[in-house]
C-alpha cells in the first residue's frame, strides 16, 4: 500500500471523450459543494500570456502560433497537432509538466479536503497519471449526442 495516500484527500478522476458530459458532471459536483480540479482549466492557465510554457511554445513553434494579443492561437495549434504527431509530442512536452505543477499546487491547497474530483479528459493517454488517483469515473455518451453537444 502506498502510505503517502493515507493522509491525502480521496481523489476521484473523471474522464471521458469530448462531449461526453464531464463538464456537466463537474458542474453538478461543484453545486453540491465538492472540490473540483479541471485539467483543461490548468492547461489554459499553463499557457496564459507571460507564462514560461507560452514563451517556450513561441520559441519552438514560432510567433505565428500566437494571436496579436499574445495568447496562444488555439485553433492554429490544434490544426498543427492533429496532423503532426511530432508537433503534438513537442507541445505536450512543454505543456504537460506545467499542468502537472499547477495540479500539484492545487492539490496542496486542497490537502485538508476529504474528497477531490479531478476532471482529466486525457487520463488514459497521460504517460504518468497522478498516483493520488484512487477511483476513476468514465463518463460516456452516445456518439450522436456527443457530436450534438460539441457542435
Amino acid at each position: 500500500m502506498n502510505t503517502k495516500l493515507l493522509n491525502t484527500p480521496y481523489l476521484v478522476a473523471i474522464t471521458g471523450s469530448i462531449g461526453s458530459g464531464k463538464s456537466t458532471a463537474a458542474k453538478f459536483l461543484k453545486e453540491l459543494g465538492a472540490e473540483v480540479i479541471d485539467a483543461d482549466d490548468l492547461a489554459r492557465e499553463a499557457v496564459k500570456p507571460g507564462s514560461k510554457a507560452l514563451t517556450k511554445i513561441k520559441e519552438v513553434f514560432g510567433q505565428e502560433y500566437l494571436l496579436e494579443n499574445g495568447e496562444l492561437n488555439r485553433k492554429k495549434m490544434a490544426s498543427l497537432i492533429f496532423s503532426n504527431k511530432e508537433a503534438k509530442e513537442k507541445l505536450e512536452a512543454i505543456v504537460h509538466p506545467e499542468v502537472r505543477r499547477l495540479y500539484q499546487r492545487k492539490l496542496e491547497e486542497l490537502k485538508n479536503k476529504q474528497i477531490i474530483f479531478y476532471v482529466i479528459p486525457l487520463l488514459f493517454e497521460v504517460k504518468n497519471p497522478p498516483e493520488e488517483i484512487r477511483k476513476i469515473v468514465v463518463i460516456a455518451a452516445d456518439k450522436k449526442l456527443a457530436l450534438e453537444r460539441i457542435a
